[in-house]
């Protein structure tokens, strides 16, 4: 009956929402939060109740985005104090044809955050030993066209680095040391 296919799509419904590790929440056309998936829990330690009371506990800034749709990054509280990063998605939902609010889902990002923040820190010290290094530097590919060279090798080679880049490191070899190398 269609009463039981209502009442089947509604628990489907409830379990995604339910057993999501996102946070899913449906807010009014005035920003009011109506829907906390419990994630929000898991989360932030705040219970949805405690954030429909109070949602700046939560989210600080909501009223900047009362009414926006899109991704954004927005800082959330936790209850222990603490701050997480939320990658926020929320879109318009209508209803009979009229604005209802926005239906949002939200992930913590602070962890891949520090992770982009570390490599990116990584990547920085790791150019700035080849760049200073006293000794010469190329990278090459699996076929052995260099792809990376330091300034040093650029003098050592003799050629300037956009002839050196894209070269296969054996042509740039003398030709006693490309046969001992078996090429």
């Amino acid at each position: 009956t269609a009463e039981d296919q209502l009442r089947a799509s509604e628990t489907r419904y409830r379990l995604l929402a339910e057993n999501s590790t996102d946070i899913i929440w449906l807010r009014d056309k005035q920003g009011e939060f109506e829907y906390l998936s419990p994630s929000v829990e898991r989360v932030t330690g705040f219970k949805p109740d405690e954030i429909y009371a109070d949602a700046a506990c939560f989210l600080p800034d909501i009223a900047a985005h009362a009414v926006s749709t899109g991704t954004y990054q927005a800082t959330a509280r936790m209850k222990n104090g603490a701050a997480v990063t939320l990658e926020i998605i929320e879109r318009s939902v209508r209803l009979k044809g009229r604005s209802y609010g926005l239906v949002g889902v939200a992930r913590d990002i602070t962890r891949r955050l520090a992770t982009e923040t570390a490599l990116r820190e990584a990547e920085e010290k790791f150019n700035n030993f080849v760049h200073d290094s006293a000794y010469g530097y190329a990278e090459t590919d699996l076929e052995g066209n260099i792809r990376l060279v330091n300034e040093r090798s650029v003098r050592m080679f003799g050629f300037p680095r956009d002839e050196i880049i894209g070269r296969n490191f054996v042509s740039m070899m003398a030709p006693e040391e490309a046969m001992a190398a078996g090429r």
